[in-house]
């Protein structure tokens, strides 16, 4: 196939980070659970929208450099049964959104928790598709106390798919 014609057959998104595109895709046959775009939370995070509630799932060191505005931050390998006796009382009615660098650990995250956070009543759970990787390289708002313009690189592996940012003069 003309590799033109294999360009245009992936999304605008894809095209501007075809190799964190990739890994998303990689992420998503290995665990098939509801993903949220980037665009859609941007757009629930602007309206301060009361029936969302966003848990990173990086290691301290991770969240601590930078995370989503009012991100709750849990452990990655908490378990079902300590989650819902952390978070349960609050998941009725909601929708959950969790997200770690580029969606895998969250992604595990989110199959081992959606069906006991939906017996309690949550509305629904996802996984942000490419995770804070993506956010950051989409030019999206990252805090820590204040807004700050840096994300953790995991490693000098997973940095890659973090896009430079140029320095203005």
């Amino acid at each position: 196939m003309n590799w033109l014609l294999l360009l245009a057959l992936f999304p605008l998104s894809a095209r501007a980070q075809p190799g964190l595109w990739a890994l998303e895709k990689v992420i998503a046959l290995k665990y098939p659970v509801p993903q949220v775009s980037s665009d859609s939370l941007a757009a629930r995070l602007v309206r301060s929208d009361s029936t969302l509630m966003v848990f990173d799932t990086r290691p301290f060191e991770e969240y601590d450099v930078s995370r989503l505005r009012d991100a709750i931050r849990i452990d990655p390998d908490l378990d079902v049964e300590e989650f819902i006796a952390t978070y349960g009382q609050e998941l009725f009615d909601r929708d959950l959104i969790f997200y770690c660098s580029v969606g895998y650990r969250s992604s595990d995250f989110v199959q081992r928790v959606m069906s006991a956070a939906q017996e309690i009543g949550a509305r629904s759970v996802y996984n942000l598709r490419g995770g804070l990787f993506r956010w950051y390289n989409e030019n999206r708002p990252l805090f820590r106390e204040a807004p700050v313009d840096t994300v953790h690189p995991y490693d000098a592996q997973w940095g890659r798919f973090l896009r430079k940012k140029e320095v203005a003069d």
